[in-house]
């Protein structure tokens, strides 16, 4: 695997300035351009200047780029230097188990002060090849020495998950001021055809002034070892809009469709339906290529749908069904910040246009409307799939046993007075997503136990279907996490769980002084094998129990 190391210099801003990236003149150019660095404060404090207070529910990606901006002074006053050694480290195979480490662990010899996160995982599997992405600050100090920048990193295993190699980032984008900023999504259809997607963030000249975001997409032709050059599927201009959050899926009956979505924050001062230029306007879009990446170049955003002025719409996502039928769905956050639902579209015409959103389900506020005891950032966005059959499957944790919590305005900044402990919730439709079942509790432990479970991923596959979480059922204070998965047989209506982790683990965070505070990330995606050569499921999630994040992979 590769191991990462960092030392600490006495020179301050120009040993910093040499390992992320030196700015160098080029000809025409006077002064010398933006180092790395200083370009990724400028996008980090442009998108919190666009955003204001609802910069909360950007997602996980760009929480971590504005890590940056917060600490650029404190990173310019140290010196920060990688070492080359140990990043150019080859990649071994993790050792096989049940339950086996996917992501490198960092070197701590050098400081006690930081390590780095690796977290939000998606997963793909076909056949005996399997790829875990996942969002990874360490990728940040390997990619500033090269051309482009990136914070997602993948490993791929040969042997259906039993072991993993840790393969570094995908390529970067062409242009050398870009940078991949995370929410990574993985597919596959076929052994060989891997799909990867991610936000990323451009500035469109060598001093920054103008930037661009948006989601790109790169193509692997050999089982995920390698991927090659990417794409950008949708970029905006940032003074107008700000992308966030991707998902993508492949229509199961042609691998050259392929559908993004993404959450589209206007922030122009004209955008329709707000009055104040320092509202935001929010909305769900969806891009449709029929011609695999190629067709990305003449795609047209659709919107799925749209939000009231200042109202929320997020984490969403998207599937396929066998008669190609596409289904989106996200969470919606009213303009008090407290009132939530999940809903659901539909387009029967492949994705050119999309019916009214219908409504799933109310949820209740995971933690103080932000974040779970233990300072873990949190949201309940849903997770969805799709079985052979066209019925769908809903999963999402909601802050369902509401409790008073006297530090709960200071915590949430006056969002809430009080505490949901979170379950983790079910719901199918049966009629195409016209109505949903009742919501059922998938955790299995007591109603109203004053413990967390969350951050589901649900999947569908040998007749049977399976979500993973996290969950602090073992622990009294609710603060050791475990990793918990169930299974159903009977189509949701009742639940078995099965713990993963032999031993529970910390609720560490801040141990990524650089970036991310909040190690979990947004989400974990788990998969069937899509060639349904395999039964099972290989589930990706992060975990701390060695003392710092890091990605393991599970077969359930």
């Amino acid at each position: 695997m590769r191991t990462r190391a960092i030392a600490w210099g006495t020179v301050a801003a120009a040993a910093l300035t040499a390992s992320l990236g030196l700015a160098v003149s080029r000809p025409g150019h006077a002064q010398p351009q933006l180092t790395r660095l200083e370009r990724m404060n400028a996008v980090g404090a442009r998108v919190k200047r666009a955003m204001g207070p609802r910069v909360r529910y950007l997602s996980a990606a760009w929480q971590t780029a504005i890590g940056v901006s917060n600490r650029f002074d404190q990173l310019t006053a140290l010196g920060l230097k990688p070492s080359l050694a140990e990043i150019a480290a080859p990649a071994v195979s993790a050792p096989a188990g049940h339950f086996g480490p996917v992501s490198s662990p960092p070197d701590l010899g050098v400081t006690r002060f930081s390590t780095f996160s690796t977290s939000e995982t998606s997963t793909a599997w076909c056949g005996s090849n399997a790829v875990v992405a996942f969002n990874d600050s360490g990728s940040l100090l390997e990619t500033t020495l090269s051309e482009g920048a990136s914070l997602v990193g993948y490993s791929r295993s040969t042997d259906a998950g039993t072991s993993f190699n840790d393969l570094g980032t995908p390529p970067p984008l062409s242009d050398t001021l870009s940078m991949v900023i995370g929410d990574p999504v993985v597919k596959c259809t076929s052994r060989r055809d891997f799909l990867l997607s991610s936000i990323f963030q451009d500035c469109a000249d060598a001093f920054c002034l103008t930037a661009t975001n948006g989601v790109t997409v790169w193509a692997s032709s050999d089982g995920g070892a390698s991927f090659g050059t990417p794409v950008e599927a949708v970029s905006q201009d940032m003074t107008q809009h700000i992308v966030d959050k991707d998902w993508m899926t492949v229509d199961p009956k042609n691998p050259n469709n392929i559908f993004v979505t993404y959450t589209d924050f206007d922030v122009t001062e004209s955008n329709q339906g707000c009055s104040n230029p320092f509202d935001v306007l929010v909305s769900i879009k969806l891009l449709a290529s029929t011609t695999g990446l190629s067709g990305f170049a003449t795609a047209t955003p659709v919107e799925v749908a749209v939000g009231q002025c200042n109202e929320t719409l997020q984490g969403s996502q998207v599937v396929v069904a066998p008669d190609g039928t596409i289904y989106v769905a996200w969470e919606k956050i009213a303009v008090d910040g407290v009132t939530r639902e999940i809903d659901v579209a539909k387009s029967s015409d492949g994705g050119i246009s999309f019916g009214a959103p219908v409504k799933v389900a109310g949820v209740g506020c995971a933690g103080d409307c932000s974040q779970l005891q233990g300072m873990i950032r949190t949201n309940e966005f849903p997770s969805l799939a799709v079985n052979t059959k066209g019925k769908l499957f809903m999963v999402w944790n909601d802050g369902d046993f509401q409790v008073p919590d006297a530090l709960a305005p200071l915590t949430s900044g006056g969002l809430s007075s009080s505490y949901g402990f979170t379950d983790i919730k079910f719901s199918r439709s049966n009629d195409g997503g016209g109505t949903w079942s009742s919501p059922v509790r998938v955790n299995t432990n007591p109603a109203s136990s004053f413990r967390d479970h969350f951050e589901p991923t649900v999947a569908v596959g040998s007749g049977r279907i399976a979500v993973c979480f996290y969950d602090r059922r073992n622990d009294p204070l609710n603060f050791l996490i475990d990793r918990y998965c169930a299974n159903s047989t009977d189509g949701g209506a009742t639940w078995t769980n099965t713990r993963i982790t032999a031993r529970n683990f910390s609720s560490v965070v801040a141990q990524d002084v650089l970036l991310v505070t909040n190690y979990m990330g947004d989400y974990d995606a788990m998969a069937p094998d899509t060639l349904a050569i395999n039964a099972g499921f290989i589930d990706s999630f992060a975990a701390n129990s060695s003392g710092y994040p890091r990605v393991r992979a599970n077969t359930f």
